[in-house]
């Protein structure tokens, strides 16, 4: 697919964008989009809570005994968000970005909540569709939004910004671990997406809330 991408990106023509030249010398703007940051913020919480999911979901399938199920995770996880997404997308175009984030984040929670008490293969799988329809939607609705407010000659630098703390993730979760073990984490980390519901609203949702009532009414 990304070979796939990279020949038609060939075939493209973007159209040329005249942006006046700026001063000279280190500015942080260089380096970071600050009206990208209120969104990305949201998403670095939550993409630490998701990174428990990528790094650690095949150790804890072995630890409780439940690998054939854990081999089949991130397959029903894909399904779950690429069967999502064209609903979600529309539903946010006609009510709004919160129509979709809260319940997103709400399912994500439930997911998480889920995986720390398997019992059953079917809890597994369970929990990896109301992930994909949890976190696999905030993703991409939250880039939607950053691009959203980000003049086109900073799109790039809004991405980079967008995606800056999803590394971070492992690193510090690797200090949970051995303390509290994968359970633990696991629960550690429904408290961190409930949290993020929080960080959500402030940072953007009451704003994108009453940008979705203005729409509507007109």
């Amino acid at each position: 697919m990304a070979a796939l991408s990279l020949l038609l990106s060939l075939s493209l023509q973007p159209p040329e964008v005249k942006v006046e030249a700026g001063r000279k010398g280190f500015r942080i703007t260089d380096y970071f989009e600050a009206r990208a940051l209120p969104i990305s913020i949201a998403m670095f919480v939550l993409a630490l809570a998701y990174s428990g999911i990528l790094s650690f979901v095949t150790e804890y399938a072995a630890e409780i005994d439940l690998v054939e199920a854990g081999s089949f995770f991130f397959l029903v996880y894909g399904m779950s968000l690429l069967l999502s997404r064209p609903f979600t997308g529309r539903l946010m175009d006609q009510r709004g970005a919160n129509t979709v984030v809260y319940p997103a984040l709400i399912s994500f929670a439930a997911g998480m909540l889920m995986l720390s008490q398997l019992g059953a293969g079917w809890m597994f799988l369970a929990a990896a569709v109301l992930m994909g329809l949890g976190y696999g939607n905030f993703q991409s609705i939250a880039q939607v939004l950053v691009i959203k407010l980000t003049p086109h000659h900073r799109m790039g630098l809004a991405n980079s910004t967008y995606f800056i703390g999803l590394g971070l993730g492992p690193l510090m979760l690797g200090y949970i671990v051995p303390v509290s073990g994968y359970l633990g984490m696991y629960m550690v980390l429904v408290t961190v997406i409930l949290a993020d519901i929080g960080i959500y609203h402030f940072m953007h949702g009451r704003r994108d809330g009453a940008v979705s009532v203005g729409r509507n009414r007109a």
